[in-house]
């Protein structure tokens, strides 16, 4: 039985929701909340991962109810292109909650991405993970990535830092950039996806659409995947959308650890940190109910 997909769209860019996993908007719930989420200039990734965790799961009464859905963590899940970085071990007894190393690396998200492609009833699934500083693609039980160029795509200058013309010229560009991968990828290896399930860097609401990211014009894109798969030759395949985190979590659900000890805080480690949460109990309930 297909995963729950947002009702009024199309399988073309659908907006998915993974069954246990759970996003989330870390900065905005920072800032909701009055909490800064700067640390010291040369503060290591394990100690900045640290803190949040801290803040996390240990937050001030005010935010109990506010941050309800952290109730019952029993574990922290980390993996990432940077995941050499982390001392899980060092979190762990600060913490004092076991903290499971993913081991993905930079195709943390892909496990979880073929197993929905499957529930999907997708035979031939390729999961595409575009970060802030490449694509990955899984597919056909081989694996590529692709460096993004930052002078052809230059990081987001922040608020007000771009005009409306140089935004839709980056849009273009970063179509260009995907499609150009997808082909690279299609030409490598016969026949083609019959769905894709594409994460990225960004939050985004119920019908997928991104807030952003440190690529230019991201923000309100909703057609960048769908655009990018025409240009790549692959305008009638099915696509599905999330944040990756929320991809790196639906991995985490079927991690043994996970599922023994339950409800994971799930952190990314790449360029920058992303979390979400995955409930191995809430997954099953809804696998025992399809």
């Amino acid at each position: 039985m297909p995963l729950p997909l947002v009702t009024l769209q199309p399988a073309l860019g659908a907006r998915l929701f993974p069954p246990g996993v759970q996003g989330m908007h870390i900065r905005a719930m920072f800032e909701a909340a009055g909490i800064s989420m700067a640390g010291p200039a040369e503060e290591s990734l394990t100690a900045r991962l640290l803190r949040l965790a801290r803040q996390l799961l240990d937050p001030p009464e005010k935010l109990l109810l506010a941050w309800h859905f952290l109730d019952g963590v029993r574990c922290v899940w980390v993996d990432g292109g940077n995941l050499n970085d982390v001392d899980c071990g060092k979190v762990a007894e600060a913490l004092r909650i076991p903290v499971f190393s993913g081991g993905g690396g930079m195709f943390a998200g892909e496990e979880g991405g073929l197993a929905m492609l499957e529930e999907l009833e997708c035979e031939r699934g390729m999961v595409c993970d575009l970060g802030q500083t490449m694509l990955k693609v899984s597919w056909a039980g081989r694996r590529w990535s692709f460096e993004r160029d930052v002078m052809a795509l230059p990081l987001y200058g922040g608020t007000g830092a771009h005009t409306i013309g140089e935004k839709g010229a980056q849009r273009r560009e970063l179509r260009r950039f995907i499609a150009t991968c997808l082909r690279a990828v299609i030409s490598d290896t016969p026949g083609a996806p019959d769905g894709v399930i594409f994460a990225l860097p960004s939050v985004m609401d119920k019908w997928g659409q991104p807030a952003g990211s440190s690529y230019i014009g991201m923000s309100m894109d909703t057609q960048l995947v769908t655009d990018s798969m025409e240009l790549a030759g692959l305008p009638d395949v099915p696509h599905w959308l999330l944040n990756d985190a929320e991809l790196a979590a639906a991995s985490a659900i079927f991690d043994d650890r996970v599922i023994q000890h339950g409800k994971a805080l799930v952190f990314t480690v790449g360029t920058a940190l992303g979390c979400a949460l995955a409930d191995p109990l809430a997954a099953a309930r809804h696998f025992m109910a399809a």
